[in-house]
């Protein structure tokens, strides 16, 4: 942003955008953030940015047959869909979400973490 020029020795901040701008900024900073540390991600499991590409093409390639079942079952046919993508977030959620937790246990156990994390509850 830019100073705005005063005759007192403090400056102060121009409004330089509108509400539906910063909104735009947000949401395209939110998209682009994520698009590239999934690509990251994936790299960094995959190996190759050739799979990465793959991927994303296998994954193209899976929507537009999704549209076209729509579009030739109809609507009906969209909520099942609907329900069916639904049920795969939900499951690819869980899976992140118990896998995120050995992350920490592992970097502690290779001494990359406060070995705090490494302890095992004497239950299990």
């Amino acid at each position: 942003m830019a100073l705005a020029e005063s005759t007192n020795a403090s400056p102060r901040l121009l409004k330089g955008i509108g509400l539906l701008a910063a909104i735009a900024l947000m949401l395209t900073n939110a998209i682009g953030t994520g698009v590239f540390l999934k690509a990251r991600v994936m790299i960094c499991n995959v190996g190759t940015p050739g799979m990465v590409l793959l991927a994303y093409v296998v994954a193209g390639l899976f929507t537009l047959a999704g549209a076209v079942m729509a579009r030739v079952l109809g609507a009906g046919a969209s909520v099942f869909m609907a329900a069916g993508l639904m049920v795969s977030s939900f499951g690819s959620l869980h899976s992140s979400v118990l896998t995120m937790a050995r992350v920490p246990f592992a970097m502690a156990r290779d001494g990359l973490f406060p070995s705090l994390f490494a302890r095992v509850s004497r239950r299990f």
